[in-house]
């Protein structure tokens, strides 16, 4: 039937369960997942069904691995694996993180708190700056890419009250630049 092959693998690469979907991007859908052999939950990023087709984009979800897998930074999401499933479907498998996205917490809280935002928006720019570093721009820094990990929703904690743990996340349209500048 051809609703079978609609349906994600359970097991991807055999050792990934699907859980949740967590995010869709343009490059891809997000789940939670269970890393069976280690019994941790991560985030698998894996290429939408109409995409599955096209090497290119294939290419650009195992460069988006290269890329952040040589970078070792606490504000950047760290990828722990890399791959294709047994349907020829590109996979990304990263560390799960916890909280929103600068977006929802804009949408949920209104105006942020000034200090707040300086805090958060100066982890972004370390955290870029070390993937500048790497060689690589990021070319979508929007707040929608910057995760914050110690705002989980209605907890009651008002925002301004402790410092904000961010990173960066989606670097799918990140390119290697090849000409370091001296």
């Amino acid at each position: 039937s051809t609703m079978s092959s609609e349906m994600p693998e359970t097991l991807v690469a055999d050792r990934y369960r699907l859980g949740r979907v967590i995010g869709v991007g343009g490059m891809g859908v997000v789940y939670e997942a269970e890393q069976v052999p280690l019994r941790r939950t991560v985030a698998l990023k894996m290429l939408p069904s109409d995409r599955v087709g096209s090497e290119e984009a294939v290419e650009r979800l195992i460069r988006e691995a290269q890329a952040l897998s040589r970078i070792e930074h606490p504000g950047v999401v760290r990828v722990i694996d890399a791959g294709r499933s047994s349907r020829g479907q590109a996979f990304l498998a990263m560390e799960y993180l916890e909280g929103r996205t600068l977006k929802q917490l804009l949408a949920e809280h209104g105006p942020l708190p000034w200090r707040w935002v300086l805090a958060a928006i100066g982890q972004c720019l370390e955290a870029l700056e070390v993937v500048h570093r790497a060689g690589f721009v990021h070319r979508d820094i929007k707040p929608s890419n910057c995760f914050c990990c110690n705002c989980s929703s209605g907890d009651g904690t008002p925002l301004g009250a402790q410092v904000p743990i961010v990173k960066l996340i989606d670097f799918g349209i990140a390119k290697a630049v090849r000409s370091r500048r001296a």
